[in-house]
């Protein structure tokens, strides 16, 4: 026999090798069931632990609520349409420097509670308006809606003064219109500013009257004027003819030597001299006196006619108007009636810094008590299925372990 086939055969005296504890990479669905449904209690407690840590958080659980307003922003009527009397980006900074900081310290000596615990969020709306908002407990909501009062309460003494000073005027305006709109209503001030334009007119057909008969008469005053003219022009005219006549018997009576022939002169002379007097006393007159009488007749005439086409023009205005008056009267109604509705819905329109309305108190979004009691199941559930699985793993390892420490000895 061959020597090397004999040494295979003599028994080794080399101990075998251990082999670690191998792991199956595969997972058996069943086996897990199975090794699963064996820890079932120990997931039935995890689970009644989930729920019953759900419960108590969702009964102890304080309920949180939010606090919130809308704070609208005034605005006041310009040329260019409407604006605000503040942006809402310049209320928002009140708010949030000094306005709620200072109702929140108000608020808590109020309600005997830090001034701490009092926050507000403040934040600018679409178009004109400011929201604030408070996340708080059920015992500080009160404290918080004073407070939101009193800021707004503030802001409004702040930003309205334009739309104040505006709505006292609408106001007065208002109200004279209306004084206006009664009196004009007034039938006894109707009768009587009807009468009024008769007598109006009346006095002013009177007056045209007394024009026309003053013209009558500064025509008549004119013409006599102008025939005593002329009769003084023929006068004076007789007066130098006859002067020119006695110029000769004068110069041949002043050459006579007997007394008689002298005092016929001297009479003569006398004469003449009467009549010369006479002549330079009709020549002033028809120069001077009777021309200016005639300038002024003619000054007062052309008087008298502006006079006159005035009065007719204001007779054609008064006449118009008495003929219109129920017309132009019904008018002015209507015209101040307008007015008014124009003003009352301007005021109307007019809106103020303020509460939207009262500061809304809600419960807030958070997670309800069934859905604790859920999650609470669920993460018992698989705390448990965790647990279960751990102790099989360990006791699995454990027995392979033990195994392998058998196999060893």
């Amino acid at each position: 026999m061959d020597p090397s086939r004999q040494i295979d055969r003599l028994p080794s005296t080399q101990p075998d090798t251990i082999d670690p504890p191998r792991f199956d990479d595969e997972i058996d669905l069943v086996d897990l069931a199975v090794s699963l449904w064996q820890q079932k209690l120990v997931i039935a407690v995890f689970v009644v632990l989930g729920v019953l840590g759900s419960l108590v958080v969702a009964v102890l659980r304080p309920d949180s609520y939010e606090v919130s307003a809308v704070l609208t922003v005034g605005k006041v009527d310009g040329s260019d349409g409407s604006r605000l009397v503040q942006s809402t980006s310049t209320i928002v900074n009140w708010l949030e420097s000094s306005i709620l900081p200072a109702a929140a310290e108000i608020q808590a000596t109020e309600f005997s509670l830090d001034p701490k615990d009092l926050k507000f969020r403040v934040s600018s709306s679409e178009g004109d308006a400011v929201v604030i908002r408070a996340e708080t407990s059920e015992e500080r909501v009160a404290a918080h809606v004073a407070a939101i009062d009193w800021a707004a309460n503030r802001v409004t003494e702040a930003a309205d003064k334009p739309i104040r000073d505006m709505k006292a005027e609408l106001r007065t305006e208002i109200r004279t219109l209306e004084l206006e709109l009664d009196e004009l209503k007034d039938a006894d001030r109707l009768t009587s500013e009807r009468l009024a334009l008769q007598q109006e007119l009346d006095a002013k057909r009177d007056a045209l009257a007394k024009l026309l008969d003053q013209e009558k008469v500064l025509n008549e005053q004119r013409d006599r004027l102008a025939r005593m003219k002329e009769l003084r022009q023929a006068r004076a005219v007789d007066i130098e003819a006859y002067l020119d006549q006695l110029s000769p018997d004068e110069a041949s009576i002043m050459s006579a030597s007997s007394p008689s022939d002298a005092m016929t002169a001297m009479l003569l002379s006398n004469q003449v001299q009467r009549y010369m007097d006479r002549l330079g006393v009709l020549n002033e007159e028809i120069t001077v006196e009777l021309p200016q009488k005639i300038s002024q007749t003619q000054t007062d005439l052309a008087e008298n006619k502006r006079q006159q086409e005035q009065l007719e023009s204001e007779i054609e205005q008064a006449r118009l108007a008495l003929k219109t008056f129920n017309t132009d009267h019904e008018r002015q109604i209507r015209k101040l009636q307008l007015a008014i509705e124009n003003n009352k819905a301007r005021l109307e329109n007019i809106q103020t810094t303020g509460l939207l309305n009262e500061p809304q108190q809600r419960k807030a979004d958070g997670v309800s008590g069934k859905l604790l009691i859920a999650l609470g199941t669920i993460l018992g559930l698989f705390l448990g299925l965790f647990a279960a699985l751990m102790m099989n793993f360990i006791s699995a390892t454990r027995e392979r372990l033990q195994t392998t420490a058998l196999a060893a000895d």
